[in-house]
């Protein structure tokens, strides 16, 4: 009677609990960071399939963080230019500076481990296009959301986190060179 009691309690407890939203980040920031390490670069790049003027980038510290900016360009042929040259990292600043306004999107994926949102894991906060940061630490009440506005910007964030960790993929797999930690051609 104890055991079916328990399997009951065990039962209401699971189905109570919010369903996390499956996560395309988490499988694909390994695959970049390991691309990245075997180049010995830092730095990756990319024009955004479909877009002449959006483009994404990404600085990888090991066992610390992924940067991820993505934006629309003011200067599309120069940071064309940049990327086949592969002078990922100007890219990376060029769309940290020089963007078109409210059209930036960046993320600290602390620990280069994909969008995690559960407490007690290292949080990761999206800011875009001037809105207020959102951390996605699971406790959308300290950002007063709802749990489905939460649960909604998480997902939304995961799926652009994971097209632009697509591109960015593509770009790492073309690319036989490591990036170029500094630019030689002048701005």
């Amino acid at each position: 009677m104890k055991r079916l009691f328990a399997l009951l309690f065990l039962a209401a407890d699971v189905m109570a609990a919010p369903a996390a939203p499956q996560l395309q980040s988490s499988a694909l920031v390994p695959r970049l960071t390991t691309l990245l390490a075997a180049h010995h670069g830092d730095a990756i790049a990319a024009q955004l399939p479909g877009n002449d003027d959006r483009f994404a980038a990404a600085l990888f510290y090991p066992e610390a963080q992924l940067l991820v900016v993505s934006a629309k360009s003011r200067s599309p042929q120069l940071l064309r230019e940049r990327i086949s040259w592969k002078q990922y990292r100007e890219v990376y600043l060029e769309l940290q500076n020089e963007t078109v306004p409210g059209t930036s999107w960046f993320l600290y994926d602390m620990k280069a481990d994909g969008l995690r949102s559960r407490p007690g894991q290292a949080a990761d906060t999206l800011i875009e296009g001037g809105k207020p940061a959102l951390v996605f630490d699971g406790d959308w009440q300290r950002q007063d959301l709802s749990e489905a506005r939460y649960t909604g910007a998480l997902t939304a964030a995961d799926e652009r986190y994971a097209e632009l960790l697509n591109a960015l993929i593509a770009e790492a797999e073309k690319s036989s060179a490591p990036a170029t930690p500094t630019s030689t051609a002048s701005r």
